[in-house]
């Protein structure tokens, strides 16, 4: 939301990610928040509309080795998920023949 009469700006985002997109605007270094999530932080950077290329050298390897940890995370938690599902459904078929056994 703009403001324009007063000239100011109200942006609705993560206030500690904007700290760290606001000072890329200022200097043109961009740094990565080693506190933030970094599917958040990847939000923000889509938000604003910055390639996470723009990272500096400084952060950009604690960067993608975030991003790899995060996606490894989530494709570790699709198979868990996947393999209870699994169960469930073994389980039903055996209740399902049990009863038929009754």
């Amino acid at each position: 939301m703009v403001y324009w009469r007063c000239r100011q700006y109200f942006f609705d985002r993560d206030p500690e990610a904007f700290r760290y997109i606001l000072g890329y605007y200022r200097t043109g270094r961009l740094h990565y928040p080693r506190a933030e999530c970094v599917a958040g932080f990847d939000e923000e950077l889509a938000f604003f509309g910055i390639l996470p290329d723009a990272i500096a050298d400084c952060c950009y390897e604690e960067y993608l080795d975030r991003k790899r940890d995060n996606q490894e995370r989530l494709a570790d938690d699709q198979q868990v998920s996947e393999f209870i599902h699994q169960i469930i459904q073994m389980d039903k078929l055996r209740i399902q023949e049990a009863q038929l056994l009754l």
